[in-house]
């Protein structure tokens, strides 16, 4: 007797982001409103300074909608709690440099942690002390899709682009209890100039094969 054939089915990124148990994480799928709700339920943000929702995303074969940000005054605040270690992950397409430092994520105040793209297109993150570029091989390119995860395991600082390990230095900082922003600094402002898709958030660093899978779903692979 023959053999059924086997399939194989690929989760939908929103259940394989599932799978990791973030603490926190947002589609930003709304067509209208101020409300960016949470898939979690418990750290639903507030769109600020109007950005441009409803847009394409970025998720290969995803009908989840994305959102535009005008490298001004338009963000995504919410209330992070405290988290001595944590993963950072997010997709974006930078359709130009607005500023000098266009924020992808920032958690304000003590040490702080504060990740962006540089005038030259150069991915940079804050220390604690200055800031830190990581050069040719952290470049984000305009009008590239890229899935960018930055991550704090206690020990090393750690930054993956496209699931491609870049950098990687000992000490970091922790995430301070308070009001974070994707996509801009403290108060909406410096923000991003481009697309902002599926940001989430973990309490611990995501291992470089769960970064992997994570962007082949995205990719549609």
């Amino acid at each position: 007797m023959a053999r059924a054939p086997r399939y194989k089915f690929s989760p939908s990124y929103r259940d394989a982001v599932l799978a990791t148990n973030p603490v926190g994480y947002w589609r930003l799928g709304e067509a209208a409103g101020t409300v960016a709700r949470d898939v979690m339920g418990l750290l639903h943000g507030t769109y600020v300074g109007g950005p441009t929702l409803g847009v394409a995303g970025l998720l290969a074969g995803d009908s989840d909608t994305a959102v535009t940000l005008d490298g001004a005054t338009q963000g995504i605040t919410f209330a992070l709690p405290a988290l001595s270690t944590y993963s950072i992950g997010l997709w974006c397409n930078p359709t130009g440099n607005a500023n000098v430092y266009d924020r992808l994520f920032c958690n304000p105040g003590g040490g702080r942690v504060d990740m962006g793209r540089a005038s030259q297109g150069e991915l940079s993150y804050h220390n604690g002390t200055a800031w830190v570029m990581l050069g040719d091989v952290g470049t984000l390119p305009t009008g590239a899709r890229a899935f960018v995860v930055f991550s704090f395991d206690g020990t090393l600082t750690k930054c993956h682009v496209n699931a491609t390990g870049i950098y990687s230095a000992a000490g970091g900082q922790t995430l301070l209890a308070g009001t974070a922003t994707w996509g801009a600094y403290e108060g909406a402002v410096s923000s991003f100039l481009g697309l902002l898709d599926d940001p989430a958030i973990w309490d611990r660093a995501l291992t470089p094969d769960e970064i992997a899978t994570l962007y082949r779903i995205g990719m549609g692979r």
